[in-house]
């Protein structure tokens, strides 16, 4: 299985819009946070708005989760992305101040496509023989978009991708849903809760991250080095996979690195070792889902923010008390979590 068996599968075409549609939702949160300010909303208010859509998302995502497993990814991501573009150009429409203002930011992040979780359910769906492939590339892609998005990010610019790039990849979605479960399999919710905790480990690695190269000085520079890794590490996942015992040691050791490596190179290192370990993550969960991928994708897409919340929240209180130092010591922290609850799924 290989990247040109991929590309093969589905044409390059899809590859590229799949890039391009997933740069809406990495945009998205510095997008509406630019918008307030231009509407004189103070930091603490748009703060507070900000963290309503990353609510509203995550909510957004388990219901169209749960609906792709009754209706299909195509079905569910088409009306996702129509209702995201009425929502968006209603944005744009709308005073950035007030009440109003913090009701349509809702309501864009509530009808967030969700490119990343859908196209998984596409993957399962269309080529599960290829599923380990396409979870790798799909992982680098996530870092390209996060890494791309919040230098363009503006609502004009996401309401021109959502037209241009995520309606259209949503028509490419496999039309099928998953096979439902017989009354003689059932799913394994505990294991399931098991990956989901270790995806919001991963999340307060993120958040620890963040908050660190923030103290640090230089942000944007330093934490796009780990977007960088992160994609590196996914590409290359594709070609030779890790175990779960060995991408787990692997992220572990990585993290360490962000308290003991001169910062850039730990950024790129620690990056690295990220991708695999979520690629394995996603694998395991479809593997378990029987039937209920797009619930389950949609569980484990949910985690991130919340563990990111939890993150810059710790590892605030740690920069306050001990520097960039304190909040980087979070990340390793985290990842023991992260490979325990691995072992333990």
């Amino acid at each position: 299985m290989s990247y040109r068996e991929l590309a093969r599968s589905s044409g390059p075409l899809f590859l590229v819009l799949g890039l391009a549609a997933r740069l809406p939702y990495a945009m998205v949160s510095l997008a509406t946070l630019l918008w307030l300010r231009t509407g004189g909303m103070n930091f603490a208010h748009a703060g507070g708005v900000a963290a309503a859509q990353s609510i509203a998302i995550a909510v957004g995502g388990l219901i169209a989760g749960r609906l792709a497993d009754r209706h299909g990814p195509r079905r569910v991501g088409v009306v996702a992305a129509v209702l995201n573009v009425g929502a968006a150009a209603f944005m744009i429409c709308t005073p950035a101040h007030g009440w109003p203002a913090g009701l349509v930011a809702v309501l864009v992040g509530l009808t967030q496509p969700q490119v990343g979780p859908l196209v998984r359910v596409h993957w399962a769906l269309h080529r599960p023989d290829l599923l380990p492939v396409a979870l790798s590339f799909e992982a680098a892609a996530d870092e390209i978009g996060f890494i791309v998005g919040p230098m363009i990010a503006s609502l004009p610019a996401m309401l021109v991708l959502l037209l241009v790039a995520a309606v259209p990849f949503a028509l490419r979605y496999d039309r099928g849903r998953p096979t439902p479960a017989s009354s003689a399999v059932a799913v394994r919710w505990l294991s399931i809760a098991v990956l989901v905790a270790a995806m919001v480990s991963v999340g307060v690695i993120f958040g620890a991250v963040q908050t660190g190269v923030t103290a640090h000085g230089g942000a944007g520079q330093l934490y796009g080095l780990l977007g960088v890794g992160s994609c590196v590490g996914g590409v290359a996942n594709g070609w030779m996979r890790l175990s779960r015992r060995l991408s787990a040691a692997a992220l572990v050791i990585g993290m360490i690195g962000l308290v003991v490596l001169p910062l850039p190179l730990a950024m790129i290192i620690g990056g690295i070792t990220i991708a695999p370990y979520m690629v394995s993550l996603f694998a395991t969960a479809e593997r378990l889902a029987v039937g209920r991928v797009g619930t389950v994708i949609a569980m484990l897409s949910a985690g991130g923010p919340v563990g990111t919340a939890v993150g810059q929240l710790v590892a605030g209180w740690q920069a306050d008390q001990y520097g960039a130092t304190g909040a980087f010591v979070v990340a390793p922290v985290a990842a023991v979590f992260c490979a325990i609850a691995r072992l333990a799924a």
